[in-house]
C-alpha cells in the first residue's frame, strides 16, 4: 500500500454554559423569550418580574448583552475556513496537496471574480491575414505600397476585384517610372501566401494557382493544368 502524508484543517472552540446558554437565547424569538421568562419565573421562586419589565417589551440589547470579555473567544481560535475555499480534508493517494489547493483556489477566483471571464475574441478579416504575412517580408518602401495596393482590392472571398491593368494605372500617378511587369512580379507574391488560390482573378485562376503551388509529381497535376 503506497503511504502519504495527508494534511486536515480544522477548528475547535471551547463552549463554556454561560456561552451556550446566551446563544439559545439570542436565537429565540419574541414569543419563545416571554415564555422562556415565564417558565424560569414558575419554576425559581427566587425571581420575580421588575413591573416595568412587564409593561414593556423585552429589549434582547437591555437583557442579553454579549461582549468579547464574556466570550473570551480568542484570536487565534478563529477559523480560516471562513476565508479560504473549501479543501478536502484528505488527499487522494496519487496527487499533491498544492494541485488540490490550487483547483479550489481557481475555481473560488472564478466564481467570485466578474472580470475572471475572458472577452470573445474578434474574427480576424482576410485583409488582417494577408497585412500579417506581408510584415514578414522584408520589401523596399515601393513595392510595400504596391503590394498595400493589391491586397487593399481583394475582397472577403480572396479575389481581386479589378483588373491588375487598374492597378498599375492608379500607382502610375505616384511611381512614374513603375512598369506593369513590376506590379505583376508583386501580385505573384501576393498569390503564394495562405489561403491558396488568394488574390485570383477569377475562378479558374483561383484553381491554377493552387495547382502550382502543388509539387510536381502530384499525379495528373499537369492534366488538370491544361
Amino acid at each position: 500500500m503506497k503511504q502519504a502524508l495527508q494534511l486536515r484543517m480544522g477548528q475547535q472552540l471551547a463552549m463554556t454554559a454561560q456561552l451556550q446558554q446566551s446563544i439559545r437565547l439570542l436565537q429565540l424569538s419574541t414569543m419563545d423569550l416571554q415564555l422562556e421568562i415565564q417558565n424560569a419565573l414558575e419554576s425559581n421562586m427566587m425571581l420575580e418580574l421588575a413591573e416595568e419589565e412587564s409593561e414593556s417589551s423585552v429589549n434582547f440589547e437591555a437583557n442579553i448583552q454579549l461582549t468579547l470579555e464574556e466570550i473570551e473567544l480568542p484570536i487565534s481560535e478563529i477559523s480560516v475556513n471562513e476565508i479560504e475555499p473549501d479543501i478536502p480534508q484528505e488527499l487522494a493517494l496519487d496527487c499533491d496537496w498544492e494541485d488540490i489547493y490550487q483547483e479550489a483556489l481557481s475555481q473560488t477566483m472564478h466564481e467570485f471574480d466578474p472580470e475572471f471571464d475572458t472577452e470573445p475574441t474578434r474574427q480576424q478579416s482576410l485583409t488582417d491575414y494577408l497585412l500579417e504575412q506581408l510584415l514578414l517580408i522584408h520589401l523596399s518602401e515601393r513595392d510595400q505600397t504596391i503590394a498595400l495596393a493589391i491586397i487593399d482590392a481583394i475582397n472577403s472571398d480572396g479575389y481581386l476585384t479589378q483588373p491588375l491593368m487598374n492597378l498599375y494605372q492608379d500607382l502610375t500617378p505616384q511611381f512614374p517610372d513603375l512598369d506593369l511587369e513590376e506590379v505583376t512580379t508583386i501580385l505573384h507574391m501576393i498569390q503564394s501566401f495562405e489561403p491558396n488560390g488568394v488574390a485570383a482573378l477569377d475562378l479558374k485562376d483561383c484553381l491554377k494557382i493552387q495547382l502550382l503551388q502543388l509539387p510536381e509529381s502530384t499525379p495528373y497535376r499537369q492534366s488538370a493544368l491544361e
